[in-house]
């Protein structure tokens, strides 16, 4: 997927620094994302950087958010009608949102004037507030409230304290975006921990809704391929006209949701002859599990699946 065209048409007309300011730019911010994120330390410096990022990052964050509001628009059949964007940035996930769910409304809450700035041209119909999701969340509560690669900046202490003050806006729903590293898959797990203790449901993407069962090192990532445009190829550097967004997510629901995914696909298949392994989180754990090509569809339907797919529920598998 790419940008909505007009949405980069917008970003192109806010941008009169030539290409080689932005691609040194792009570097250094870049630079100072990997080796800064999590310690709380603000990251973008000026409007130039605002714009920096939505050239280079915008078009990732924004097709991540689309991939998971889809999914829980189908996991739910949910038709939030207002939301909250918690640490907007640019607006890709309200954005995002917007495309899925009918909204009435819609509030974005950031704390660099910078990116509120440029998200308040991409993004005009929300209401825009400065605001550091540190302090209290100063806002009228909202059926869905989004978080999308922003808690993942803060220490482990003020994320927490953040993700409870969230959740406690959420109406309905509380749904947290995070890129899909060790880093981000940890920073959910300790937010899922935290409102375990509140009675928190969670809804998606886990089969289990209790205490994650992945150890030493696993995490679970989703996958979104983004078209690259010209200019945003020269800022990463790269010759290829596409990248794939890594990312996790969980939702968590005020209220129980019927049955889930069964069996969720951690890893790449291992593939040989007359058989497939899987690893697989499962309501009882993770398990590596062996599908013989004698179960025709769901030997058909492992062939073909990705880390982060719901394998199908009703497929007979043979465990190791």
């Amino acid at each position: 997927m790419r940008l909505p065209t007009e949405i980069q048409a917008a970003i192109d007309k806010m941008t009169p620094q030539s290409e080689k300011e932005l691609i040194a730019r792009a570097k250094a911010l870049s630079l100072r994302y990997r080796e800064e994120t999590g310690r709380g330390e603000r990251l973008l410096s000026d409007d130039t950087d605002a714009l920096v990022y939505a050239h280079s990052r915008m078009p990732a964050t924004y097709a991540a958010a689309l991939s998971v509001m889809k999914s829980i628009r189908e996991r739910m059949d949910a038709r939030p009608k207002t939301m909250l964007d918690a640490g907007a940035g640019t607006g890709s996930a309200a954005l995002a949102a917007a495309s899925v769910f009918d909204l009435s409304s819609a509030v974005c809450l950031e704390r660099e004037s910078a990116m509120l700035k440029v998200g308040k041209a991409l993004c005009p119909s929300a209401i825009w507030q400065l605001q550091d999701l540190r302090d209290r969340i100063d806002c009228e509560s909202a059926e869905m409230v989004i978080s999308a690669y922003a808690l993942g900046e803060m220490t482990g202490e003020d994320r927490i304290a953040a993700a409870k003050r969230l959740y406690a806006k959420a109406l309905k729903y509380l749904v947290i975006i995070e890129p899909g590293t060790p880093k981000g898959a940890e920073s959910i797990k300790e937010v899922r921990s935290a409102l375990a203790g509140l009675g928190a449901h969670i809804i998606a993407p886990c089969p289990s809704g209790g205490a994650c069962p992945l150890e030493n090192g696993e995490w679970c990532a989703f996958s979104a391929r983004v078209e690259r445009m010209r200019l945003h190829r020269l800022m990463k550097g790269g010759d290829a006209p596409y990248e794939d967004e890594k990312f996790c997510y969980i939702c968590f629901s005020r209220e129980e949701a019927p049955e889930g995914a069964v069996s969720r696909v951690l890893r790449h298949p291992y593939i040989e002859k007359g058989r497939i392994t899987v690893r697989l989180c499962e309501k009882g754990g993770v398990k590596d599990r062996i599908i013989t090509k004698k179960e025709n569809a769901a030997f058909k339907a492992a062939r073909k699946c990705e880390a982060g797919d719901d394998l199908n529920a009703g497929a007979r598998y043979q465990e190791l």
